[in-house]
């Protein structure tokens, strides 16, 4: 281990950038996370408004994506419920905007925009379905591409579906509810990712742009999951997303009966809604370092303690590793394990700024992932398996596994922990990964960078270390 520096795993900073994906048309050039077009006649169109119809760029994609999401329910319903699925007409489906706004469901008085600026739904009452396309859709369109804008209308008829079996009659809460509908949602997009769509294609980083929609449509953190309105964290409704995508509209059935466990944390005190359950850079590192060094000996116990973790300033100097000099761009922006010295050293400013900017545990999921790279140099594992996609994430659940001990002591707090988690850290953690991925997209299989690791990260959560492959 001596003389050996591991910066294999160096970070820019990306946190909070929008993901450069969406639906394109089969003539222009195919940008990554793009929903492509492969057919060129129309079907029928949804209700919405004349004024400013040309100046949507996806609505194109808009009316094929709802034509195949029909199809997809008309082949799916059947099998997985037994049940035939009835298609909402056309007339039943509107894009509103605040100079028509959508039509009362039920008996009450037809709303106004701003009542439902910013929102899609669908109406048991009606059934029918309509969303904003003024203000939700463009906006969506703008930060994630129109793939975003394609998985709310899954969403939506995934209400659709339930309603037609039955489900939408009150017995089960609305937070299991909006999270089957993720799970059909992403049921979906893998059977246009199978190639099953007469319809569209995915492209490259389709998935990158699925995942950060989850966490846009996430509940404000410190949400009650019992409140009526609860649809989930965004780390509750990536995995329902993930559930129906690996394994089909089957694994979406039972939520109302048998529901997934929920690892939404609403504030226990006043502080924590004050901050968002934030903590500021200097008190986190404080506490964070010394409870990563507890858990790790702990759950390996011949993890050998690092010598010091510990940030610098770039600008003051240069960094020492060892026998190596850094400097410059070798060291501006990123964080590092130093095998040399068993170090973990990184640009301080650079990260104060990721905590200030994204939350805390965006802090600490990078903190965690190079304490991850220092156990596997010390189990040998070579430099050039360190830097594999199937190391990365195994730090990735073993960052997760971290978490959910942390949520573990939450519930049942031992005294022993000065440090615990709060509504939004996982989130928080999830948006680190999809941005420090952003840049890849993809492995050399096709397979979603972001979405495998996040999976192993959930994966940590909520089946512990064990779940990892890592011994030490």
């Amino acid at each position: 281990m001596k003389n050996r520096l591991i910066m294999l795993i160096v970070l820019t900073a990306m946190v909070g950038a929008a993901c450069s994906t969406g639906l394109v048309a089969e003539s222009a050039d195919v940008k990554p996370g793009a929903i492509v077009i492969d057919r060129t006649d129309r079907p029928e169109q949804p209700t919405r408004p004349a004024e400013g119809e040309n100046a949507r760029p996806y609505l194109e994609t808009v009316d094929l994506s709802i034509a195949d999401i029909q199809d997809f329910w008309s082949n799916q319903m059947p099998k997985a419920f037994g049940q035939e699925f009835q298609k909402i007409p056309s007339s039943k489906i509107f894009a509103y905007n605040s100079s028509t706004p959508p039509p009362a469901c039920g008996t009450g008085e037809q709303p106004s925009y701003e009542a439902l600026a910013g929102n899609a739904f669908y109406c048991s009452e009606d059934q029918f379905i309509a969303f904003d396309d003024e203000n939700l859709f463009p906006q969506l369109y703008e930060k994630f591409g129109s793939y975003a804008v394609a998985m709310v209308l899954a969403h939506e008829w995934g209400h659709a579906v339930q309603d037609q079996l039955g489900m939408a009659d009150g017995s089960v809460p609305t937070v299991y509810l909006e999270q089957q509908s993720d799970c059909f949602a992403g049921a979906w997009t893998k059977w246009v990712d199978d190639g099953n769509s007469d319809n569209l294609s995915l492209s490259e980083g389709s998935l990158d742009a699925a995942l950060g929609g989850m966490l846009a449509f996430r509940d404000e953190p410190g949400t009650n999951p019992k409140d009526p309105a609860a649809h989930g964290s965004g780390f509750d409704r990536v995995r329902a997303f993930r559930d129906g995508f690996t394994s089909g509209v089957e694994a979406c059935a039972d939520y109302g009966t048998n529901p997934p466990e929920l690892t939404q944390l609403p504030f226990r005190t006043e502080g924590e809604y004050r901050t968002g359950g934030n903590l500021d850079y200097g008190q986190l590192i404080k506490l964070l370092v010394p409870d990563f060094d507890l858990w790790m000996k702990r759950e390996f116990p011949s993890f050998e303690a690092l010598s010091t973790a510990v940030g610098f300033d770039p600008s003051a100097g240069d960094v020492s590793c060892g026998g190596t000099t850094l400097s410059g761009a070798d060291v501006t922006g990123k964080i590092f394990y130093c095998a040399s010295d068993n170090s973990i050293r990184w640009d301080e400013p650079w990260l104060a700024g990721i905590n200030d900017e994204s939350g805390d545990f965006a802090t600490g999921l990078l903190l965690g992932m190079q304490y991850g790279v220092a156990l596997q140099s010390q189990t040998g594992m070579s430099d050039d398996d360190i830097g594999s996609e199937d190391s990365i994430k195994q730090r990735a659940c073993l960052v997760g596994a971290y978490s959910g001990s942390l949520i573990d002591e939450s519930a049942n707090p031992t005294g022993s922990r000065e440090l615990s988690i709060s509504g939004g850290d996982l989130d928080e953690a999830l948006a680190s990964l999809i941005s420090f991925t952003a840049p890849d997209h993809v492995d050399e299989s096709g397979s979603s960078l972001a979405f495998d690791r996040i999976e192993a990260f959930q994966n940590g959560v909520l089946d512990g270390v064990s779940s990892c492959g890592i011994g030490g």
